[in-house]
């Protein structure tokens, strides 16, 4: 290929072919770069990690995706093992799944994967949370009548809170996070409520009809004022085994060991007389 002299000082024929060449070169290399960098955040690997550091797994991204990883080893080497089992998944989705449960992030600069501790929260501010819901209901007896004094449990794994009903056998849970927990009821005389319940972002109010235990319905019950069937008695009752609760336990009077052991009943002493 033949240039033309441009005159008096320009560049000469060799010099121009040689400087239009190193620009197509640089052109060429950078093209290059990028789809390299393009190619490999669009491609799919699969990971398949059983409890193995972070590090290995930063390791096997690199080798199977050909992009770098680039981290401080201290912000790593005391993070708990690592389990993925992931099939041609991108390679951004790897690393949320691989840094979920860390406070770590990370970001891509053309192909090389940067690995940093999350941002510290600002002072004032919170983090996300999810929401708290209040959960509601009533505890009622098979004729529909409020049942007071009744406890009420809700738990799950890690988590558990317990009430009690008020006198129109209403209870509340405040300040509940969405998820799965079981639902428990329980009052003497009654049988037992155990059910599942979800916690959504519109909770409705709980009814539970609790019915009486069939071998305590003829059973008499002494009250205040003489004695009375089970089974014809609305009000709830406490019942207290004594060889049970008061059994080796060294307390001379007998208002200081009802305390705190029959549900509803609060016992006081005004002064020192039994």
């Amino acid at each position: 290929m033949e240039f033309p002299a441009t005159g008096k000082g320009g560049p000469k024929p060799a010099s121009l072919q040689k400087l239009i060449l190193m620009r197509i070169t640089t052109l060429l290399l950078v093209a290059a770069s990028l789809h390299v960098s393009a190619r490999g955040l669009s491609q799919n690997i699969s990971l398949n990690e059983k409890k193995v550091p972070l590090k290995k797994v930063f390791a096997d991204i690199q080798r199977k995706s050909g992009l770098a990883i680039i981290y401080d080893n201290r912000i790593i080497k005391d993070l708990p093992p690592v389990s993925l089992e992931l099939i041609n998944t991108p390679v951004e989705r790897v690393l949320d799944s691989a840094l979920s449960r860390f406070p770590l992030s990370y970001n891509i600069d053309e192909d090389i994967i940067f690995i940093r501790p999350k941002p510290a929260i600002p002072s004032g501010q919170t983090a996300d949370l999810p929401p708290l819901q209040t959960i509601t209901g009533t505890v009622l007896d098979d004729k529909g009548s409020p049942l007071e004094g009744a406890s009420v449990t809700l738990h799950a794994t890690g988590f558990q809170r317990g009430v009690a009903t008020n006198a129109r056998g209403e209870f509340s849970f405040r300040g509940i996070p969405e998820g799965q927990y079981t639902l428990e009821v329980t009052i003497v005389g009654y049988e037992r409520f155990h059910e599942s319940y979800t916690a959504n972002a519109s909770p409705e109010p709980i009814r539970v009809s609790l019915k009486v235990e069939a071998n305590n319905m003829n059973e008499s019950v002494v009250i205040a004022y003489g004695t009375a069937k089970r089974k014809d008695l609305t009000g709830s009752i406490s019942t207290i085994n004594a060889q049970k609760e008061f059994k080796n336990i060294p307390v001379p009077r007998i208002d200081q060991l009802l305390q705190g052991r029959a549900a509803g009943v609060d016992v006081k002493s005004t002064d020192g007389a039994p």
